[in-house]
């Protein structure tokens, strides 16, 4: 079991995926009845299952679904966990996708201050603002999951970014309009997002 604050996670391998539900499910009663026994109850309801893929074989909707106690979880082709969003290919494009949205919606309610300043506290402003809810997570995914095609919402979310500090620019090239605004490019991000997911795991114990 892994857990965060108030969400826990039951992970389960094996070399089937029925093998994986019938562990779950004991697994989670279990759970479930020593939380009871402490006066306490889990929110079933909020309860999520995901089947995550092994090599070229991807999950469907329709794989063996788990039960606890009268509560059935079918199998979700998409899942968010502690605002990390993966799908059945467990590539970044649906998380790059979820946090540009994020990041466009906080850039765009800042824009009409954004324009009013000088580019230098602008790119200031929205180094501290955007860059977070872009980037969030993203070290889950660095290398082996990420692409050109994972990173386009990045990219086209980041330079409306440099277009806004500009002021103009729309067409120039994304290196050139993030230089022109003092602003890192999105490869330069992904990078140090997977520096800072190796330095954290260099930093845990054995």
């Amino acid at each position: 079991m892994v857990s965060y604050v108030d969400d826990y996670c039951l992970l389960a391998i094996s070399v089937s995926w029925q093998q994986n539900a019938v562990t779950l499910i004991a697994a989670g009663n279990q759970l479930q009845l020593e939380a009871n026994q402490g006066g306490m109850n889990f929110d079933l309801s909020k309860t999520e299952f995901f089947h995550f893929p092994c090599g070229k074989h991807l999950p469907t909707a329709g794989l063996p679904r788990v039960q606890f106690g009268e509560h059935h979880i079918l199998n979700n082709l998409e899942q968010r966990w502690v605002g990390v969003f993966f799908d059945k290919t467990l590539r970044a494009t649906l998380h790059s996708e979820k946090r540009a949205a994020k990041a466009r919606t906080t850039l765009y309610k800042l824009a009409p201050l954004l324009k009013k300043l000088k580019p230098e506290m602008a790119s200031r402003l929205i180094k501290v603002t955007v860059i977070p809810a872009l980037t969030f997570g993203l070290e889950i995914y660095a290398k082996a999951y990420i692409n050109n095609t994972d990173v386009v919402p990045i990219n086209m979310t980041w330079k409306a970014a440099a277009t806004i500090v500009t002021g103009g620019w729309h067409k120039a090239e994304l290196r050139a309009i993030c230089t022109e605004a003092g602003l890192p490019t999105p490869n330069s991000l992904i990078k140090k997002c997977a520096l800072s997911g190796a330095a954290r795991l260099l930093d845990r114990p054995a």
